[in-house]
């Protein structure tokens, strides 16, 4: 089993390609403020063909480009070929201007047939925070029940868990039937917090990393809320301390969550990419900086000399290592809250 939390990412990548279903969204942002979204919405393994509105809104209307395709996939065992499913595909692009926003382009339906209305839908907006700041801003926000958020609490977050492990740090009687709940609570939210920015932030890294990763997350995390809860109560330095043990007590702890979820009615599982290139060198984000040698999905831009939005010129290899950030998103992320991508990059006034 996975001892270091962050081998959980390596299972979310599994569980949602296993169903073979996801979209992947990019944005290209322009130096005027206007931007280009492309939505690829896919789903393979299939009994049926055209299946994709079982499982997203797809978007349409004025304004969007759209193809779909729908083929057979054979695979061959002992020399005959065998049907193995349908792999459909809808792809939909659409030019938005400066000062326009987006609602509803990346919607998606929940598990349970009954509950007809999407769970989860975005909204989209590109601003200029100064003459030589842009920013994209992506949120996502739950709008299904949330009759799965316990279940996610107890499997993902863990925040008993957790809170049992500061709890034997803690000094006697520091914890009263008064300031138990409120506490708990906070540790739930910002549980739930750092673990959905690490997610969508793609910590695809090996297990002693993950650790060392966790352990630090988590510390900074509880010593910020030990500094909210009892500030008065306890030395900086001692929450330092408490802080410290406590993430290296729970990173020691069996963390197989992912590989049974029985319980789950509406969260989808699929894994979603999110991808967005800025008109200048990122300056800030809460997402993936792609290094070089990762571009892949836009190969217009392959070996060709780019613009920096300032001015200058930088090569293929720069431009993605310094203009182009991605996520990672699984719906049930924001369930708690909603999920926010976001990207501010400088250019020239």
């Amino acid at each position: 089993m996975k001892r270091f939390y962050f081998g959980l990412l390596c299972l979310v990548v599994l569980w949602g390609l296993s169903g073979c279903k996801g979209v992947i969204v990019s944005t290209v942002v322009n130096k005027d403020g206007s931007f280009d979204r492309t939505l690829s919405f896919n789903a393979g393994n299939e009994e049926k063909p055209n299946t994709l509105e079982r499982y997203f809104v797809l978007p349409k209307g004025a304004g969007w480009k759209t193809e779909r395709s729908s083929k057979p996939d054979y695979v061959t065992i002992d020399g005959k070929r065998h049907l193995q499913g349908y792999v459909s595909q809808y792809t939909a692009t659409r030019k938005f201007g400066e000062g326009e926003s987006v609602e509803g382009d990346f919607a998606v339906k929940a598990s349970d047939l009954t509950w007809k209305p999407p769970i989860v839908v975005n909204c989209v907006t590109v601003q200029r925070l100064s003459p030589t700041r842009i920013e994209y801003r992506e949120v996502l926000e739950w709008q299904g029940p949330r009759t799965d958020l316990e279940v996610y609490r107890k499997r993902l977050i863990r925040d008993d868990e957790m809170f049992a492990c500061i709890q034997k740090q803690l000094p006697p009687n520091l914890l009263t039937p008064t300031n138990t709940p409120p506490f708990r609570e906070a540790l739930f939210r910002e549980m739930w917090r750092t673990v959905s920015g690490a997610l969508i932030a793609g910590q695809e890294i090996t297990d002693e990393k993950s650790k060392t990763m966790w352990v630090s997350l988590c510390s900074g995390m509880v010593e910020r809320l030990l500094g909210t809860s009892f500030r008065s109560e306890i030395t900086l330095e001692h929450r330092k301390k408490i802080a410290r043990k406590s993430a290296e007590d729970f990173s020691r702890l069996e963390a197989n969550y992912w590989a049974n979820m029985d319980g789950i009615k509406y969260a989808s599982s699929e894994l979603n990419e999110f991808m967005v290139i800025m008109p200048g060198p990122i300056w800030e984000t809460n997402g993936i900086r792609l290094k070089q040698g990762e571009w892949r999905a836009n190969k217009q831009y392959s070996g060709k000399e780019q613009k920096d939005g300032r001015g200058g010129k930088m090569s293929s290899n720069d431009f993605v290592s310094r203009c182009v950030a991605k996520w990672y998103f699984v719906p049930a992320l924001c369930l708690l809250e909603p999920i926010e991508l976001r990207a501010v990059c400088e250019v020239k006034p």
